[in-house]
C-alpha cells in the first residue's frame, strides 16, 4: 500500500455536507481525504471513523460527496466509512482506453481498496452505477463482502442477448444509455457544469413533479427539455452544487462516461457467472419516484430480486423520494445503513475467539431449492443449507446440498450419499461427510434474522 502521508480535513462545498438536514451531533465528525494506490491507480477517497470497514460507492455523475451524510452517520455508529472517487472520477486515475473501465476493473478496484486499507472484508454499498459494482463485488468475491447494499439499482440476472440489444428492444433507440455511447457527448455535461448539476439533481429527484423518462429524442442533446429550477429542493443547496462543480471542473466526464461504453463488454465478461446468485447478506433501498423504479413492476420486484439475492435482509421503497435517495432522505438512508452494517459486522472476533477460515470444498453458486433450514457447524458461525436435488440410485439416495454462511458469503455444494429418502438420512450422512452438526429451529425462527451460535 502506498498513500499520501498528509490527511486533510474536507472543507469543500457545504462544509462537507453540513447542509440544513445534517444532525447537529454529527456535524463535528470530521471527514478526511487521502490518496491510496489501488491496482496501479492513485485513488482519492474520503473517510471518517474507525471500526469495521464500510465502502460506499458513488454513481454517475457524482463523487464521494454524494455520501457526505452517511460517512458521518456510519462513523458515529462505530464504523470506518470510506467513499472513494472511483476509476475515471476526480482525483482518481483515468486510463485512456475505454476497455479499462469494465466491471472487472471496477470490482478489482474495490478488492484492491479493501486490501490497501489493511482489511480482510467490508460491507460494500453502492448507489446508481456504484450499485452494480457493489453487487458484482459480492458476486465475484463473496469472501471479502460481509454484506452488500444496492441503492436505486437492483441486481438483475444476465440477459440472454447483449445488454444494449436488450435495452434497445425494451426502451427503443432513444434510451439514454444508447445516446451515451456516442463520442463527444461529454460536452453535454461539461459545457455548463452548474446547469448540468442543477438540472440532473433536480430532474431525477422526487421533487420533480414528473418522473423523468430517460429518453433523448433524435436531434436533441442530453439536457434539452430538462427543468432548471428557480428554487432548489430543501435537501440540495447552492453550496452542494458548487461542491460537484469544483470536483469536475478539471477532470471532465470522459472517464465516467466510459463506464457506459463498456455495458456490452461487461455482458460478455460476466458469462461465467450466468445463473449465479449473490449470497452475502443484502439490502435494497430506493425511492418510489426514482425513474429507475419505473423500469420495473414494483409489486413483484422484491420477489424477483430474492431469486437472485436469496439472503436479502431488507427491501425498502421510500415514498416520495427520487433517484438521489441518500441525499434526498439522509436520515432514512443513515438508519438503514447503520442497522445493516451493524447486523453484518457480527463476527467471532466480537466474541473474543479466533476468526474461522473458509472451508475448501469445490466452489459453486447454484440453488434451485426452496426449503431453508439452519445448520450449526463446529466452526463458529451461522450456516444454512438447501437440498438442490435428490436422486434415487439403487437402494440409496444421492443429494446435492447447497451450503452457505450468511455472514461470510461462503458458498459450496456437496454431494451426499444417504441410505434414507427422508431428511434424517441425508443430514446424518452430511454430518459424517463434513464434520458438521445440524439443528433445525422452530418455524418462528426461520423468517427472522440470522441467529448466533
Amino acid at each position: 500500500m502506498s498513500e499520501d502521508n498528509e490527511r486533510t480535513a474536507v472543507v469543500t462545498g457545504a462544509e462537507s455536507g453540513q447542509g440544513p438536514d445534517i444532525a447537529p451531533d454529527l456535524a463535528a465528525i470530521e471527514i478526511e481525504h487521502r490518496v491510496v494506490e489501488v491496482n496501479g491507480l492513485r485513488m482519492r477517497l474520503a473517510e471518517a471513523g474507525s471500526g469495521p470497514l464500510v465502502v460506499l460507492l458513488h454513481g454517475f455523475p457524482e463523487s464521494w460527496y454524494s455520501w457526505r451524510h452517511q460517512l458521518r452517520a456510519l462513523a458515529d455508529a462505530g464504523f470506518h466509512a470510506v467513499a472513494p472517487n472511483q476509476r475515471g472520477y476526480p482525483g482518481t486515475g483515468s486510463p485512456a482506453a475505454v476497455a479499462d473501465y469494465t466491471m472487472m476493473h471496477l470490482v478489482g478496484d474495490v478488492v484492491g481498496l479493501i486490501g490497501a486499507l489493511g482489511e480482510q472484508n467490508a460491507a460494500v454499498i453502492g448507489h446508481d452505477w456504484g450499485a452494480p459494482v457493489a453487487w458484482h463485488t459480492a458476486l465475484l468475491r463473496p469472501d471479502l463482502v460481509r454484506g452488500v447494499g444496492g441503492l436505486s439499482v437492483p441486481f438483475s440476472a444476465r440477459t440472454p442477448v447483449p445488454a444494449l440489444t436488450a435495452t434497445r428492444a425494451r426502451f427503443g433507440d432513444t434510451f439514454y444509455q444508447l445516446y451515451l455511447q456516442r463520442p463527444g457527448v461529454e460536452e453535454d455535461f461539461e459545457s455548463d457544469l452548474v446547469e448540468s448539476y442543477r438540472r440532473i439533481l433536480f430532474g431525477l429527484s422526487g421533487d420533480n413533479p414528473e418522473v423523468r423518462r430517460l429518453l433523448i429524442p433524435e436531434g436533441q442533446r442530453f439536457f434539452d427539455g430538462w427543468i432548471s429550477p428557480d428554487k432548489l429542493p430543501a435537501w440540495l443547496t447552492e453550496r452542494d452544487l458548487a461542491a460537484y462543480v469544483e470536483e469536475f471542473a478539471e477532470s471532465g466526464f470522459l472517464g465516467p462516461l466510459n463506464w457506459y461504453r463498456n455495458i456490452d463488454r461487461n455482458w460478455a465478461l460476466t458469462a461465467p457467472w450466468e445463473g449465479a446468485q449473490i449470497t452475502p447478506p443484502a439490502l435494497f433501498l430506493a425511492g418510489d419516484r426514482d425513474p429507475v423504479m419505473s423500469w420495473y413492476d414494483t409489486s413483484t420486484l422484491e420477489a424477483s430480486l430474492r431469486t437472485v439475492v436469496p439472503n436479502l435482509r431488507r427491501f425498502q421503497l421510500e415514498p416520495g423520494a427520487g433517484h438521489w435517495i441518500q441525499q434526498e432522505r439522509p436520515e432514512v438512508t443513515n438508519a438503514a445503513l447503520v442497522e445493516f452494517a451493524t447486523a453484518t459486522s457480527r463476527s467471532t472476533r466480537d466474541r473474543g475467539v479466533m476468526e474461522p477460515q473458509p472451508p475448501q470444498p469445490p466452489f459453486c453458486v447454484h440453488d434451485t431449492g426452496s426449503t431453508q433450514y439452519w445448520i450449526w457447524p463446529y466452526l463458529i458461525g451461522d450456516w444454512r443449507y438447501r437440498v438442490i436435488n435428490k436422486e434415487k440410485r439403487g437402494t440409496r439416495y444421492a443429494y446435492d446440498v447447497h451450503i452457505w454462511n450468511p455472514d461470510r458469503g461462503w458458498v459450496f455444494v456437496v454431494q451426499v450419499d444417504a441410505s434414507s429418502p427422508d431428511e434424517g438420512g441425508f443430514v446424518a450422512a452430511l454430518e459424517v461427510a463434513n464434520t458438521i452438526t445440524f439443528g433445525r429451529p422452530g418455524k418462528e425462527d426461520m423468517p427472522g434474522p440470522v441467529g448466533s451460535v
